[in-house]
């Protein structure tokens, strides 16, 4: 097979006496109209997911900030406790250095 009789694929692009790579028709077909039916399907498609996803991730939303206020509450009691906790603490070094002081202060031949 030579180049000079099988037209190449990219003929039509060089060749003047060939016909156009597209061409536009004017006509509306039935073609048109389900390519434009399917386009608008499609778009509908998206829409309704887009709806029903942005639905989903409100609630879930909704959802993390219950948790968080209740997460919120929960920190707020154990730091209050902790707070307790810590000053029972402080009470209790001051009592031991109160008594380490007490003892210091005795003269060593009355344990």
């Amino acid at each position: 097979m030579s180049s000079d009789t099988t037209p190449g694929a990219l003929d039509g692009l060089h060749s003047s006496n060939r016909r156009k790579l597209f061409q536009f028709n004017p006509n509306i077909d039935a073609g048109t109209l389900l390519q434009i039916v399917v386009i608008l399907v499609g778009m509908a498609a998206a829409y309704g997911t887009y709806t029903s996803d942005k639905a989903a991730n409100a609630a879930r939303v909704a959802a993390v900030e219950k948790e968080v206020v209740e997460n919120k509450t929960t920190v707020k009691e154990s730091i209050s406790d902790l707070k307790s906790d810590v000053k029972e603490v402080q009470r209790s070094l001051i009592e031991v250095n109160q008594s380490l002081a007490i003892l210091k202060a005795r003269p060593e031949g009355k344990k």
